[in-house]
């Protein structure tokens, strides 16, 4: 069944490259969604010989979708008119997703009337990774089960209604796990081929995402492993996970002392790149009120619980379309603005850092500690409900800013860039990962080494803004994901919280300044006109 025209990175021709057997435990995978099994999976190792053999003898479906397949508004609609957007938002911790893989399944199953009868159990590609190593098929995790849109995060469940609104049985997802579990021993086939050792555990896979939490939690987390709720063994796996910063005490010890009415009880993290992503660790879960296309709350893949009632632990994740493409369109503009006045034709990301860094101490030297202005520009269709509705455009919000001016000056940059990060805040608060009490927000990606954009995050959060760093003190580029899958493994394994060896979070500056509290008040009803 496998077509050798199958396209680039989907699920199945994915199986066949990894099944050269390069690793003893499952990694995660974001560009998949789900794999359909024929039957239930077993492991018969003499039928699998070859990856081309195991694929055509289990795999119901040869082309699954991918994460960025859209075609499932059907099912969306669906879910919007049978459930309601707000209600479902409420029991799986998102709006009706078309990539999700709940969806995907509801689809796949509707285009093929035969496949009911085909499909033994779903897997997601993590899981899916898992099954091979185990030799059998593996549960999904409550993490990575988190975003398919069917699984109730109060009780890490997968929720009925939800099934019988899309035509499908949830039993074919099976019983999930929590991430935090041993799923077995390595299968006989590892062991004889590869000559793994009959002890390998293998720990529930999860996805990309949940992982990255984990690998950064691993270096700056202060709290005890589930979530910050009580004291830990400093002396586990690996050393390290300090935190630099004479002040970062003042900023976090309030937060680390919140129990589950507290909020966000843990430091956030912001991912810049082409899109702007923030995430964190909550305790509370968000109401219907703060439902928003844009805003996801997953289980949090370190939580020993998957029961709300229980002192289950979550992720909190909004993602913003206009991120580094924003930034570079203003380095663009700038660059031609000041060619025009007879400056250097093209800026760097230094030069530009250095503008935009000039304009903030002037707006200092000049006697204002307050940011009382800001533009919100668009340049792309952003995919949370409430802000499509706005388009692509600019409002500029504040006292005494220019409607007509168009020249790309350095002021005009600092006020987007204030109004691009003011957005990411005020969508993490609305879901709760974000609040006045939270602790260090750390920075990653290729941003991160920009400090005029970091200090103008530290003075629109009000929070210290720290970087990951070796302790020698080099930059430190690291694969978060792959990083959590590795402290994921060793703390299930030895049960104590691993810790990240020589990584820290370096705090490399304060807010100076402050946002004037009527620019929030005029930013929101931008926002909510």
């Amino acid at each position: 069944m496998l077509s050798e025209s199958m396209h680039k990175k989907t699920n199945c021709e994915w199986v066949e490259e990894r099944e050269e057997g390069r690793e003893e435990r499952g990694e995660e995978e974001k560009d998949g969604t789900e794999v359909e099994w024929r039957e239930s999976y077993e492991g018969e190792d003499g039928r699998r010989e070859a990856a081309r053999s195991f694929v055509e003898y289990y795999l119901a479906v040869n082309r699954c979708p991918i994460w960025l397949d859209s075609s499932t508004a059907e099912e969306v609609k669906k879910l919007e008119e049978r459930i309601g957007q707000e209600e479902v938002f409420e029991k799986t911790g998102s709006t009706p997703q078309r990539r999700f893989s709940a969806l995907q399944v509801a689809k796949v199953m509707k285009d093929d009337p035969n496949m009911r009868e085909k499909v033994g159990c779903v897997s997601l590609v993590s899981s899916f990774i898992a099954s091979i190593l185990l030799g059998k098929v593996a549960p999904i995790d409550i993490s990575d089960g988190s975003g398919m849109n069917i699984l109730d995060i109060r009780t890490g469940e997968w929720d009925a209604e939800i099934g019988h609104a899309l035509g499908i049985d949830t039993a074919i997802f099976g019983r999930p796990a929590l991430s935090s579990c041993v799923l077995g021993n390595i299968s006989a086939q590892f062991r004889r081929r590869y000559k793994v050792s009959a002890s390998c555990k293998i720990v529930a896979a999860t996805g990309d995402n949940p992982s990255s939490l984990a690998g950064l939690l691993s270096a700056v987390n202060d709290g005890d492993w589930a979530g910050g709720r009580g004291g830990h063994d400093r002396s586990s796996v690996c050393s390290g996970g300090d935190i630099e910063g004479s002040d970062e005490q003042e900023y976090s010890s309030s937060s680390s002392r919140m129990g589950r009415e507290g909020g966000s009880e843990e430091r956030v993290f912001i991912s810049m790149g082409t899109s702007d992503t923030i995430f964190g660790q909550m305790s509370k879960l968000p109401g219907r009120q703060a439902c928003t296309t844009s805003a996801h709350v997953f289980f949090n893949p370190n939580s020993t619980t998957a029961k709300y009632e229980d002192g289950a632990t979550y992720m909190g994740l909004v993602c913003l379309s206009n991120g580094s493409l924003l930034r570079e369109h203003l380095r663009e503009e700038l660059s031609d603005a000041l060619a025009r006045k007879g400056g250097q034709e093209a800026l760097s990301w230094r030069d530009f850092g250095e503008v935009v860094m000039k304009e903030m101490e002037a707006k200092q030297e000049g006697g204002s500690a307050k940011l009382d202005k800001c533009i919100l520009r668009l340049d792309a269709v952003e995919t949370d409900s409430q802000l499509a509705k706005l388009g692509v455009g600019e409002w500029r919000i504040g006292a005494h800013i220019d409607m007509e001016k168009q020249e790309r000056s350095a002021e005009y940059v600092l006020h987007v860039l204030i109004g691009q990060f003011l957005l990411l805040r005020r969508q993490a608060e609305n879901i709760g990962l974000f609040s006045p009490s939270s602790g260090l927000v750390t920075v990653v990606g290729g941003a991160a080494q920009n400090e005029a954009l970091l200090q103008l995050l530290a003075n629109v959060f009000d929070r210290p803004i720290a970087r990951l760093v070796q302790k020698d003190g080099a930059s430190q580029s690291v694969n978060a994901a792959a990083l959590g899958a590795a402290v994921r493994s060793a703390s299930v394994l030895t049960g104590r919280r691993a810790y990240a060896s020589g990584l820290i979070s370096k705090v490399v500056c304060y807010p100076n300044m402050q946002i004037a509290s009527q620019l929030f008040k005029d930013f929101n009803s931008i926002i909510a006109q």
